[in-house]
């Protein structure tokens, strides 16, 4: 006889302007397989309880809550289960009313509920709601004229808040300007923005930038020439194998198609991007493979250029392994993903799999790999 268990719980929580939403889920699945007599049968059930809600600052919220239950036997299924409960609260309706909003962990409100106690290595708080993909806009200013907190407002040393404003990197206002630059060049310019946001989002994390002095802006053939040498490969793979790329570190040096970077926008996006992979972990793309390292530099880039006041929402051409970075990023939180990147690549391996409950890692990374990524989203547990 062999059995088989496995616990997923979470809980989020995200903050927009006037409430908050949240979120709680808690799921699992048994088996069980038995041989006698060469006659081998087996039975098993998957089951998944969730409940969410809307809580505004007015004092108005709702909720709904409802779980799912499957069972099967020798391959055949039986009718699923399934039950749903809602309920709702506002302090200036007309009706008598009760404030009932369930709390995070509390036990379910319906009949027949399959949620049992998750094991507590498995019980997630709730997250802050400063998550770092909810970044807000920000102002740099000044450190030598800081006289109180002022909340969304990045204190600059004064040296080098003078150097970025006399540059126009920063307008008047405080935030960054990449589009007037006067005694440098365009792309000088923005490279100064990009270091800034590093420097500013990630500070000793991101302390290997590279310097103006070894920016190398090319067309489409050079920097596909750059990656050639790079490899040591014959000339004309690299177009070969990615047809054309916005941006290269190679060497110690940033390459920047200027066919391809042609707004001042897309050059900002494509150093902060690169200027990342400077900084990653030596051993990030051999731990975790390139699909799963660009996700995860792309991620990063995507949240740093947000919150500098600037939008980026389309991930480009590492769509898809983005959803799979966001989707661990809600499993594991924000700051692991960073500590993975930066300083211990194989910390994730470790947290996944404890959050699953048993080891899935090695499967989860393999489908990725395949680029089979809804697949190795449907491994993440929630």
């Amino acid at each position: 006889m062999s059995k088989y268990s496995s616990w997923s719980e979470s809980y989020s929580k995200s903050y927009f302007k006037g409430g908050y939403s949240w979120t709680e889920t808690v799921s699992a699945y048994d088996s069980e397989s038995v041989t006698k007599g060469g006659v081998s049968t087996s039975n098993g059930s998957s089951w998944s309880w969730t409940r969410s809600g809307t809580v505004w600052d007015d004092g108005r919220n709702s909720w709904s809550e409802s779980w799912s239950k499957s069972s099967w036997e020798d391959g055949k299924y039986a009718p699923s289960e399934s039950e749903v409960t809602r309920g709702s609260f506002d302090p200036e309706g007309t009706q008598t009313q009760t404030n009932n909003l369930p709390s995070f962990g509390e036990a379910p409100r319906l009949n027949k509920a399959p949620k049992q106690d998750v094991p507590p290595d498995l019980m997630k708080p709730p997250k802050p709601s400063d998550d770092i993909w909810q970044l807000p806009t920000v102002i740099f200013k000044d450190a030598a004229s800081k006289n109180a907190s002022e909340d969304k407002t990045f204190w600059l040393p004064t040296d080098i808040y003078k150097e970025l404003e006399s540059q126009k990197v920063i307008n008047g206002d405080g935030y960054l300007n990449a589009s007037s630059p006067s005694t440098i060049s365009r792309f000088e310019a923005i490279w100064r923005s990009a270091l800034s946001i590093l420097r500013v989002f990630y500070g000793e994390d991101a302390d290997k930038l590279i310097q103006p002095g070894v920016l190398q802006v090319t067309d489409s053939k050079g920097i596909l020439d750059a990656m050639d040498r790079a490899n040591n490969w014959p000339s004309g793979k690299a177009k070969q194998q990615y047809g054309n790329l916005y941006g290269l570190v190679t060497n110690g040096r940033l390459f920047i198609n200027s066919d391809l970077n042609t707004d001042d926008m897309t050059i900002l996006k494509t150093m902060v991007h690169e200027m990342l992979h400077i900084n990653q972990h030596r051993n990030l793309t051999t731990t975790l493979g390139p699909n799963l390292m660009e996700g995860l530099t792309q991620r990063l880039a995507m949240q740093a250029v947000r919150a500098s006041g600037r939008p980026w929402d389309d991930a480009g051409g590492y769509k898809d392994q983005v959803r799979v970075v966001v989707s661990l990023e809600r499993l594991l939180g924000s700051r692991t993903l960073k500590e993975v990147y930066f300083n211990n690549p194989g910390l994730l391996a470790t947290e996944f799999d404890r959050a699953a409950g048993f080891k899935l890692f090695d499967t989860f990374l393999q489908l990725i790999e395949q680029r089979k990524f809804d697949e190795a989203i449907r491994l993440i547990p929630f």
